[in-house]
């Protein structure tokens, strides 16, 4: 850490004594992801990963509906997770079941393993700024039709 960030040594030694009482909060790895995206990505960037990390992975609902993410935010998702090679009208989107959202955005192979996830109740969706569906296949894979 004191090699690859730029913090001042004294918040550096704070966070490595804070990491070496918890380890398996992988603080000093978080932090230094922070900033090495930081510098290399700008802040702007940090700041929308660190939204889209929330509400992705918090452990709560599926992609609370609270306005957290920005449409600029699943704009940068397309590029990250599963997604969709063709463009869809909003209409079609919204028209989606289950099953052919999780095939649009490539989380599974064949309509059988559609069928099989959909009965199992394995997929989530929701429809954010009437253009984007975002796919949860089980707990944490994701994907987006847009």
């Amino acid at each position: 850490m004191k090699y690859f960030s730029m913090l001042p040594i004294v918040e550096i030694e704070h966070a490595i004594d804070a990491w070496n009482q918890e380890k398996h909060t992988r603080s000093l790895q978080k932090m230094l992801a922070v900033e090495i995206t930081g510098l290399i990505h700008g802040t702007e960037a940090v700041e929308r990963i660190e939204r889209i990390n929330a509400a992705l992975f918090s452990g709560s609902r599926f992609m609370p509906d609270d306005g957290t993410l920005q449409e600029t935010d699943f704009e940068a998702l397309r590029h990250e997770i599963p997604a969709n090679h063709e463009e869809y009208n909003p209409e079609t989107i919204i028209a989606m079941s289950p099953e052919e959202s999780v095939m649009a955005c490539g989380l599974v192979k064949s309509k059988g393993e559609a069928r099989r996830l959909a009965q199992q109740n394995g997929i989530t969706t929701r429809i954010y700024y009437g253009r984007y569906l975002l796919v949860r296949k089980g707990k944490k894979e994701y994907g987006i039709v847009a």
